[in-house]
Order: structure tokens, then sequence, then C-alpha cells
């Protein structure tokens, strides 16, 4: 087992708003975080509908190849694919080059039989900490939601100082 802390080296700021229900306030190198794939498609339809920019998407059940394809379009300038709509899958394993992370929600179904419930602090962070990272373009992140009620969950998980674990099971 090795442990391995990083710190982050550019700074990620909290939206003053949200984007109150409006996708027409989408910009480029946004990307939007929800939890389905029929909810991704449809965020992508609205976007797409309202505003000038063109979507890529990831989500966990593309396939590999599909999933770098849409991170290269989305990653690279002058392609035409200036927004991401994508589920949490994004907080590990992929570099993007994100300005600011939108949470269309912040509360997530897991299992048919279960009822939704909020993210975990700690997927919010690690998600929202996708943006601005020193490798893409921008010098800073921003993190925001789709609603106001959403903002507000962010805002107070973002400010959180999540204490350290005493003990972790490995199977």
């Amino acid at each position: 087992f090795e442990f391995i802390e990083y710190n982050r080296l550019s700074n990620l700021v909290v939206g003053n708003e949200s984007l109150k229900g409006d996708y027409s306030k989408i910009a480029p190198g946004d990307c939007v975080v929800a939890f389905s794939r029929a909810e991704i498609f449809s965020i992508k339809a609205q976007i797409e509908k309202v505003t000038p920019f063109k979507c890529c998407v990831i989500y966990g059940a593309l396939p590999p190849a599909t999933r770098s394809q849409q991170a290269r379009l989305f990653n690279e300038d002058n392609t035409g694919y200036d927004i991401l709509v994508a589920t949490d899958a994004i907080g590990m394993g992929l570099n993007l080059n994100i300005r600011r992370i939108i949470f269309h929600s912040t509360i997530k179904k897991n299992h048919p039989m279960k009822p939704a419930s909020y993210m975990p602090p700690m997927n919010i962070k690690q998600i929202a900490g996708r943006a601005g990272r020193l490798s893409s373009q921008y010098n800073y992140g921003e993190v925001t939601a789709w609603q106001e009620v959403d903002l507000a969950y962010v805002r107070a998980v973002m400010d959180w100082d999540i204490g350290q674990l005493s003990s972790i099971g490995i199977f």
C-alpha cells in the first residue's frame, strides 16, 4: 500500500450564482454533470437547441475508444465541440480541459430499489476538482449548479473540511 497526497496547484472557486435553470448561460469549457444516460442526452439536446455550441458526452458505459474520442474532441481547439455533458465518470482517469463544472443536480439515484440521496461530499469535491486543473488552459476552476438549491449544497460541501480516515479495509 502506498499513500500519495496531492495538493491542488490552481484555485477552485464556487460560483456566485447558479445557472438558474437556464442552459443559455453555458460557455465554452463548461462541463455539465448529470447522473444518467437519459439525462445526459436530454441536457445535450437542450444546450444544442438554446446555444450555438455542440456537446461531447462521457458516461461510464461508453466504450473506452469512444470515451477517448469524446475527450479529445472536447479538449482540442477548433473541433466545434466546446461543451461536455458527463456523469461522475469524469472524476477519475481523464485529463479534461474544463473551465467550469456545473452540477445539473446533487441528488443521485444509485439503485432502482433504493431512494435517491445527495452525493457524498467527497464525490462533489472530486468532480468539482476537475475544473481549472493546472494542466488545462484555464488559470482557475469554477464550480456551480443548474439550480440555486443545488448550489447551496455544493457551497456547503466545498467549505467543509473532510477529516482524515482513521482506518480502511481492502479486500
